[in-house]
C-alpha cells in the first residue's frame, strides 16, 4: 500500500522497525489504522507484532476476539518474563498480538519505566515490525512517553473532526517528547 511504502522509504538510512500509532483525540480511527497497517505489512511477508498500549481503553483483543488477560501490563507491572506465552496468534498469517492485560491505575508510569525499555528490545527480536496502538496524544501523556522509544510515529487524523489546533498541539507534544524526525506523517 501507499502508506507502507511511505513508511519504509521515509528515511532509507534509518532501519525502522517500531511504530507508534496515535491521534489527537478519541474516535479518529487510530486502532483501525494500526490493524490495517499491520495487515498490509503481513502481505509484504513481514512478521508483525501488534501491541495494545492503549492501557486505558484497550480494543485490540475485541477486534481479534482473543482473551485480554495477561498482556503488556503483566510484563511491566508484575515483571513477567515469559513474553512468548503472552503473545497470541490472530488468525492472520504473520500477525501476532500482545494485548493490554488488566487495565492499571498508573499507565504512564508503567510505560515510562525501565521495564518498558527491556520489553521493547524483547519485542523487536520477535518480529520484523512492531506496531503500538496507543491512546490519543491530547488526552493522556502515554503516546509522548512511548514516542521517544519507537522508530517512528504516525498520527491519525479525522478529515471531518480533527481541529487544526489539536493537530498542532499533538505534533508539538510528540516532538517535545521524541525529538524532531520521529513523526513520519499523518494518516488522513
Amino acid at each position: 500500500s501507499f502508506l507502507t511504502t511511505r513508511i519504509i522509504y521515509s528515511n532509507p538510512d534509518l532501519a525502522k522497525k517500531t511504530f507508534l500509532v496515535t491521534s489527537a483525540t478519541p474516535g479518529e480511527g487510530k486502532t483501525t489504522v494500526a490493524v490495517n497497517l499491520a495487515m498490509v505489512f503481513t502481505q509484504a511477508e513481514e512478521k508483525v507484532l501488534l501491541v495494545d498500549t492503549d492501557l486505558r481503553r484497550p480494543r485490540l483483543h475485541s477486534i481479534f476476539k482473543v482473551d485480554s488477560a495477561n498482556g503488556v501490563i503483566d510484563l511491566l507491572a508484575f515483571d513477567k518474563t515469559e513474553i512468548h506465552s503472552l503473545i497470541r496468534a490472530t488468525g492472520v498469517k504473520g500477525l501476532d498480538l500482545l494485548t493490554c492485560g488488566e487495565v492499571p491505575p498508573n499507565p504512564s508510569e508503567l510505560l515510562g519505566s525501565s521495564r518498558m525499555g527491556v520489553l521493547l528490545d524483547a519485542l523487536k527480536s520477535r518480529a520484523d515490525v512492531v506496531l503500538f496502538d496507543s491512546p490519543p496524544a491530547l488526552v493522556v501523556t502515554d503516546p509522548s512517553v512511548l514516542a521517544s522509544s519507537v522508530d517512528g510515529v504516525l498520527v491519525v487524523v479525522d478529515s471531518t473532526g480533527t481541529r487544526s489546533e489539536a493537530l498542532v498541539r499533538t505534533r508539538e507534544a510528540l516532538e517535545r517528547a521524541a525529538g524532531q524526525g520521529k513523526i513520519l506523517g499523518a494518516v488522513l
